[in-house]
Protein backbone atom coordinates (compact mmCIF):
# COMPACT_ATOMS: atom_id res chain seq x y z
CA UNK A 1 0.00 0.00 0.00
CA UNK A 2 2.41 2.32 0.93
CA UNK A 3 4.55 1.18 -2.24
CA UNK A 4 1.33 2.54 -4.32
CA UNK A 5 1.26 5.69 -2.58
CA UNK A 6 4.64 6.36 -3.21
CA UNK A 7 3.95 7.12 -6.88
CA UNK A 8 1.51 9.76 -6.81
CA UNK A 9 3.25 11.72 -3.35
CA UNK A 10 5.41 15.11 -4.94
CA UNK A 11 6.22 16.41 -1.98
CA UNK A 12 9.67 15.34 -0.89
CA UNK A 13 9.68 15.78 3.03
CA UNK A 14 7.10 13.45 2.74
CA UNK A 15 8.47 11.17 0.49
CA UNK A 16 11.38 10.67 2.55
CA UNK A 17 9.15 9.73 5.42
CA UNK A 18 6.78 7.12 3.35
CA UNK A 19 10.14 5.40 1.77
CA UNK A 20 11.43 5.07 5.64
CA UNK A 21 8.04 3.78 6.99
CA UNK A 22 7.68 1.07 4.15
CA UNK A 23 11.48 0.31 5.17
CA UNK A 24 9.96 -0.20 8.42
CA UNK A 25 7.61 -2.58 7.59
CA UNK A 26 9.64 -3.95 5.35
CA UNK A 27 12.15 -5.42 8.70
CA UNK A 28 9.07 -6.41 10.21
CA UNK A 29 9.03 -9.39 7.73
CA UNK A 30 12.61 -9.52 6.30
CA UNK A 31 14.71 -8.18 9.26
CA UNK A 32 17.63 -6.32 8.33
CA UNK A 33 18.60 -7.83 4.89
CA UNK A 34 20.03 -6.77 1.50
CA UNK A 35 16.80 -5.53 0.35
CA UNK A 36 15.94 -3.60 3.52
CA UNK A 37 19.85 -2.41 3.54
CA UNK A 38 19.74 -1.65 -0.11
CA UNK A 39 16.37 0.80 0.37
CA UNK A 40 17.77 2.35 3.57
CA UNK A 41 21.32 3.14 1.21
CA UNK A 42 18.85 4.65 -1.02
CA UNK A 43 16.76 7.11 1.07
CA UNK A 44 20.43 8.17 2.77
CA UNK A 45 21.13 8.67 -0.33
CA UNK A 46 18.59 10.87 -1.86
CA UNK A 47 18.27 13.16 1.28
CA UNK A 48 20.79 13.06 4.11
CA UNK A 49 18.40 14.99 6.30
CA UNK A 50 16.38 11.75 6.53
CA UNK A 51 18.71 10.93 9.56
CA UNK A 52 15.80 8.41 11.12
CA UNK A 53 16.98 6.43 8.05
CA UNK A 54 21.19 7.04 8.44
CA UNK A 55 20.99 6.37 11.78
CA UNK A 56 19.14 2.97 11.16
CA UNK A 57 21.45 2.62 8.37
CA UNK A 58 24.73 3.20 10.12
CA UNK A 59 23.51 0.85 13.16
CA UNK A 60 23.35 -2.12 10.42
CA UNK A 61 26.68 -1.36 9.18
CA UNK A 62 28.15 -0.71 12.47
CA UNK A 63 26.65 -4.25 13.98
CA UNK A 64 27.46 -6.52 10.52
CA UNK A 65 31.55 -4.87 10.40
CA UNK A 66 30.86 -3.36 7.01
CA UNK A 67 33.16 -0.74 8.27
CA UNK A 68 33.95 0.93 4.91
CA UNK A 69 30.13 1.33 3.73
CA UNK A 70 29.69 2.87 7.23
CA UNK A 71 32.72 5.41 6.63
CA UNK A 72 31.20 6.32 3.46
CA UNK A 73 27.80 7.45 4.75
CA UNK A 74 29.40 8.89 7.65
CA UNK A 75 31.22 11.00 5.08
CA UNK A 76 28.09 12.04 3.25
CA UNK A 77 25.99 13.25 6.09
CA UNK A 78 29.30 15.38 6.96
CA UNK A 79 29.05 16.77 3.88
CA UNK A 80 24.96 17.36 3.78
CA UNK A 81 25.60 18.55 7.60
CA UNK A 82 28.30 21.27 5.89
CA UNK A 83 25.78 22.39 3.69
CA UNK A 84 23.31 23.10 6.62
CA UNK A 85 26.33 24.53 8.28
CA UNK A 86 25.21 22.59 10.85
CA UNK A 87 28.65 22.79 13.09
CA UNK A 88 27.35 20.78 16.12
CA UNK A 89 26.70 17.63 14.02
CA UNK A 90 29.81 18.51 11.43
CA UNK A 91 32.25 17.95 14.91
CA UNK A 92 29.93 14.90 16.44
CA UNK A 93 30.02 13.05 12.89
CA UNK A 94 33.96 13.93 12.28
CA UNK A 95 34.83 12.68 15.75
CA UNK A 96 32.85 9.17 15.15
CA UNK A 97 34.36 8.87 11.80
CA UNK A 98 37.69 9.76 12.66
CA UNK A 99 37.46 6.80 15.68
CA UNK A 100 36.12 3.89 12.81
CA UNK A 101 38.98 4.81 10.84
CA UNK A 102 41.63 5.05 13.82
CA UNK A 103 42.40 1.83 13.66
CA UNK A 104 43.47 1.04 10.25
CA UNK A 105 44.00 4.75 9.08
CA UNK A 106 45.85 6.95 11.53
CA UNK A 107 46.32 9.81 9.29
CA UNK A 108 42.46 9.36 7.46
CA UNK A 109 41.27 9.42 11.12
CA UNK A 110 43.07 12.80 11.67
CA UNK A 111 42.00 14.54 8.40
CA UNK A 112 38.23 13.69 10.19
CA UNK A 113 39.27 15.10 13.43
CA UNK A 114 40.73 18.46 11.33
CA UNK A 115 37.60 18.70 9.44
CA UNK A 116 35.66 18.65 12.75
CA UNK A 117 37.72 21.09 14.26
CA UNK A 118 37.70 23.70 11.28
CA UNK A 119 33.76 23.68 12.72
CA UNK A 120 33.97 23.68 16.37
CA UNK A 121 37.68 24.22 16.92
CA UNK A 122 36.51 24.35 21.00
CA UNK A 123 35.57 20.93 20.88
CA UNK A 124 37.81 19.67 24.15
CA UNK A 125 36.10 15.64 22.70
CA UNK A 126 37.99 15.78 19.18
CA UNK A 127 41.18 17.62 20.36
CA UNK A 128 41.61 14.82 22.67
CA UNK A 129 41.09 12.06 20.02
CA UNK A 130 43.29 14.05 17.26
CA UNK A 131 46.11 13.85 19.86
CA UNK A 132 45.74 10.28 20.63
CA UNK A 133 45.46 9.59 16.69
CA UNK A 134 49.05 11.98 16.36
CA UNK A 135 50.54 9.36 18.71
CA UNK A 136 54.64 9.93 19.90
CA UNK A 137 55.83 9.54 16.82
CA UNK A 138 54.24 12.62 15.29
CA UNK A 139 55.97 15.62 14.79
CA UNK A 140 56.17 17.01 17.72
CA UNK A 141 55.60 20.95 16.25
CA UNK A 142 51.94 19.53 15.84
CA UNK A 143 51.50 17.63 18.88
CA UNK A 144 52.74 20.55 21.25
CA UNK A 145 50.09 22.72 18.75
CA UNK A 146 47.49 20.61 19.62
CA UNK A 147 48.30 20.57 23.12
CA UNK A 148 48.15 23.91 22.75
CA UNK A 149 44.41 24.23 21.88
CA UNK A 150 43.32 21.86 24.24
CA UNK A 151 45.11 22.65 27.52
CA UNK A 152 42.53 26.31 28.14
CA UNK A 153 39.73 23.53 27.93
CA UNK A 154 40.42 21.18 30.36
CA UNK A 155 40.61 21.67 34.34
CA UNK A 156 41.90 20.07 37.20
CA UNK A 157 44.48 17.05 37.29
CA UNK A 158 44.12 16.43 33.57
CA UNK A 159 45.06 20.08 33.19
CA UNK A 160 48.19 19.97 35.45
CA UNK A 161 49.20 16.54 33.63
CA UNK A 162 48.80 18.06 30.00
CA UNK A 163 50.96 21.37 31.42
CA UNK A 164 53.96 19.42 32.66
CA UNK A 165 54.17 17.34 29.53
CA UNK A 166 53.27 20.00 26.64
CA UNK A 167 56.43 22.46 29.14
CA UNK A 168 58.40 19.35 28.11
CA UNK A 169 57.81 18.66 24.91
CA UNK A 170 58.39 22.92 24.29
CA UNK A 171 61.20 22.84 25.93
CA UNK A 172 62.94 19.75 24.17
CA UNK A 173 61.89 22.04 20.98
CA UNK A 174 64.21 24.93 22.57
CA UNK A 175 61.04 27.12 23.25
CA UNK A 176 61.49 28.15 26.64
CA UNK A 177 59.13 30.91 26.70
CA UNK A 178 56.48 28.29 25.02
CA UNK A 179 57.25 25.48 28.07
CA UNK A 180 56.48 28.53 30.16
CA UNK A 181 53.53 29.49 28.45
CA UNK A 182 52.31 25.71 29.06
CA UNK A 183 53.12 26.02 32.60
CA UNK A 184 51.23 28.62 33.14
CA UNK A 185 47.93 27.70 31.21
CA UNK A 186 48.05 24.74 33.24
CA UNK A 187 47.94 26.54 36.46
CA UNK A 188 45.63 28.95 35.24
CA UNK A 189 43.45 25.84 34.79
CA UNK A 190 44.36 24.44 37.86
CA UNK A 191 45.73 26.79 40.30
CA UNK A 192 45.33 24.29 43.44
CA UNK A 193 48.61 22.58 41.56
CA UNK A 194 51.47 22.42 44.03
CA UNK A 195 53.85 21.20 41.05
CA UNK A 196 52.86 24.19 38.30
CA UNK A 197 53.12 26.70 41.01
CA UNK A 198 56.43 25.91 42.48
CA UNK A 199 57.96 25.96 38.80
CA UNK A 200 56.38 28.60 37.87
CA UNK A 201 57.04 30.97 41.52
CA UNK A 202 61.09 29.30 40.73
CA UNK A 203 61.12 30.88 37.18
CA UNK A 204 59.39 34.26 37.85
CA UNK A 205 61.92 34.79 40.77
CA UNK A 206 64.90 33.55 38.91
CA UNK A 207 64.36 36.31 36.11
CA UNK A 208 62.75 39.29 38.22
CA UNK A 209 59.22 38.45 36.54
CA UNK A 210 57.45 40.28 39.36
CA UNK A 211 54.79 41.06 37.78
CA UNK A 212 54.14 37.32 36.87
CA UNK A 213 55.16 36.25 40.27
CA UNK A 214 52.37 38.54 42.12
CA UNK A 215 49.85 37.20 39.69
CA UNK A 216 50.46 34.11 40.37
CA UNK A 217 50.31 34.64 44.24
CA UNK A 218 46.79 35.91 43.26
CA UNK A 219 45.57 32.63 41.31
CA UNK A 220 46.55 30.91 44.29
CA UNK A 221 44.74 32.97 46.48
CA UNK A 222 41.85 32.82 44.97
CA UNK A 223 42.04 28.82 44.40
CA UNK A 224 42.93 28.22 48.70
CA UNK A 225 40.17 27.89 51.29
CA UNK A 226 42.29 29.12 54.57
CA UNK A 227 41.16 33.26 54.61
CA UNK A 228 45.01 33.80 56.39
CA UNK A 229 46.54 32.23 53.23
CA UNK A 230 44.62 33.85 51.01
CA UNK A 231 45.41 37.08 52.96
CA UNK A 232 49.00 37.09 52.97
CA UNK A 233 49.19 36.14 49.20
CA UNK A 234 47.13 38.81 48.14
CA UNK A 235 49.38 41.64 50.55
CA UNK A 236 52.34 39.74 49.23
CA UNK A 237 51.10 40.40 45.70
CA UNK A 238 50.16 43.71 46.08
CA UNK A 239 53.73 44.85 47.29
CA UNK A 240 55.63 43.07 44.51
CA UNK A 241 53.17 44.68 42.53
CA UNK A 242 53.78 48.35 43.44
CA UNK A 243 57.72 48.23 44.68
CA UNK A 244 58.82 46.27 41.66
CA UNK A 245 56.72 46.25 38.72
CA UNK A 246 55.63 49.44 39.75
CA UNK A 247 51.53 48.42 38.73
CA UNK A 248 49.95 50.62 41.36
CA UNK A 249 46.62 49.79 39.55
CA UNK A 250 47.30 46.07 40.02
CA UNK A 251 48.58 46.37 43.74
CA UNK A 252 45.35 48.47 44.52
CA UNK A 253 43.12 45.51 42.44
CA UNK A 254 44.76 42.66 44.84
CA UNK A 255 44.59 44.79 47.95
CA UNK A 256 41.15 45.90 47.48
CA UNK A 257 40.45 41.42 46.85
CA UNK A 258 42.08 41.37 50.39
CA UNK A 259 40.47 44.12 52.08
CA UNK A 260 37.37 42.19 51.19
CA UNK A 261 38.16 39.12 53.20
CA UNK A 262 39.36 41.38 55.97
CA UNK A 263 36.57 44.13 55.85
CA UNK A 264 37.65 45.41 59.70
CA UNK A 265 41.08 45.33 59.59
CA UNK A 266 42.05 49.05 59.83
CA UNK A 267 45.33 48.63 59.13
CA UNK A 268 44.33 47.28 55.46
CA UNK A 269 42.38 49.61 54.95
CA UNK A 270 44.34 52.61 55.47
CA UNK A 271 46.96 51.24 53.03
CA UNK A 272 44.45 50.17 50.45
CA UNK A 273 42.98 54.42 50.35
CA UNK A 274 46.82 55.81 50.23
CA UNK A 275 47.27 53.42 47.04
CA UNK A 276 43.92 54.24 45.73
CA UNK A 277 44.39 58.00 45.96
CA UNK A 278 48.04 57.05 44.83
CA UNK A 279 46.42 55.65 41.77
CA UNK A 280 44.34 59.02 41.07
CA UNK A 281 41.23 57.57 43.11
CA UNK A 282 40.44 59.47 45.52
CA UNK A 283 36.82 59.36 45.49
CA UNK A 284 37.10 54.61 45.88
CA UNK A 285 39.28 55.39 48.96
CA UNK A 286 36.56 58.03 50.33
CA UNK A 287 34.15 55.26 49.97
CA UNK A 288 35.97 52.81 52.13
CA UNK A 289 36.35 55.42 54.80
CA UNK A 290 32.37 56.13 54.62
CA UNK A 291 31.66 52.61 55.34
CA UNK A 292 34.29 52.69 58.13
CA UNK A 293 32.38 55.81 59.78
CA UNK A 294 29.36 54.35 59.13
CA UNK A 295 30.00 51.26 61.90
CA UNK A 296 31.25 53.73 63.97
CA UNK A 297 28.71 55.42 66.72
CA UNK A 298 28.45 59.47 65.95
CA UNK A 299 30.21 60.55 69.44
CA UNK A 300 33.39 57.97 68.77
CA UNK A 301 36.18 59.69 68.95
CA UNK A 302 37.84 57.39 66.47
CA UNK A 303 35.84 59.10 63.91
CA UNK A 304 37.61 62.34 63.90
CA UNK A 305 41.08 61.31 61.98
CA UNK A 306 38.73 59.10 59.61
CA UNK A 307 36.90 62.55 59.11
CA UNK A 308 40.05 64.06 58.30
CA UNK A 309 41.48 61.84 56.12
CA UNK A 310 38.04 61.82 54.04
CA UNK A 311 38.39 65.57 53.62
CA UNK A 312 41.31 65.17 52.16
CA UNK A 313 40.13 62.51 49.52
CA UNK A 314 37.06 64.46 48.23
CA UNK A 315 39.02 67.20 48.04
CA UNK A 316 41.42 66.04 45.64
CA UNK A 317 38.49 64.41 43.92
CA UNK A 318 37.09 67.66 43.70
CA UNK A 319 33.95 67.38 46.08
CA UNK A 320 35.05 71.17 47.87
CA UNK A 321 31.82 70.67 49.98
CA UNK A 322 31.99 67.61 51.19
CA UNK A 323 35.61 68.12 52.69
CA UNK A 324 34.47 71.44 54.18
CA UNK A 325 31.53 69.26 56.28
CA UNK A 326 34.27 66.59 56.98
CA UNK A 327 36.55 69.58 58.32
CA UNK A 328 33.43 70.88 60.72
CA UNK A 329 32.24 67.42 62.12
CA UNK A 330 36.26 66.45 62.62
CA UNK A 331 36.41 70.28 64.64
CA UNK A 332 33.06 69.34 66.44
CA UNK A 333 35.04 66.05 67.84
CA UNK A 334 38.00 67.57 68.90
CA UNK A 335 39.89 66.37 66.21
CA UNK A 336 41.20 69.34 63.98
CA UNK A 337 41.75 73.00 65.89
CA UNK A 338 39.60 75.94 65.05
CA UNK A 339 41.90 77.55 63.16
CA UNK A 340 42.97 74.85 61.14
CA UNK A 341 39.58 74.25 59.97
CA UNK A 342 39.13 77.47 58.98
CA UNK A 343 42.60 77.73 57.40
CA UNK A 344 41.14 74.51 55.55
CA UNK A 345 38.14 75.85 54.57
CA UNK A 346 39.44 78.91 52.72
CA UNK A 347 42.12 76.69 51.06
CA UNK A 348 39.26 74.85 49.28
CA UNK A 349 37.57 78.09 48.65
CA UNK A 350 40.42 79.21 46.80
Amino acid sequence: LIGRVLEVVDDPKELSRLRFERVRVMMDELGAGEEVIDALREIAFDDPSQRDATMLLSSIYARTGREDELAELLQRQIEAAKDRADAPQVASLALRLGALLGARDRGAARDAYYTGLDWDPQSADLLRALLASLGDDADASERADVMGRLLPLETGEEAERLALTLAQLRAEMWDEEGAERALEAGYAAHPRSVVLRERLEASYRERGAWDKLARSYVLYARAASDVAEKLTRLKEAARLLQAEAGDHDGAASALEEAFALAPGDAGLRDQLVALLDLCGRPEDGAKHITAALDALAPGDPARGSLLVGRARLRARAGDEEGAADDLDAAHALGAVPLEVALEQRTRLRD
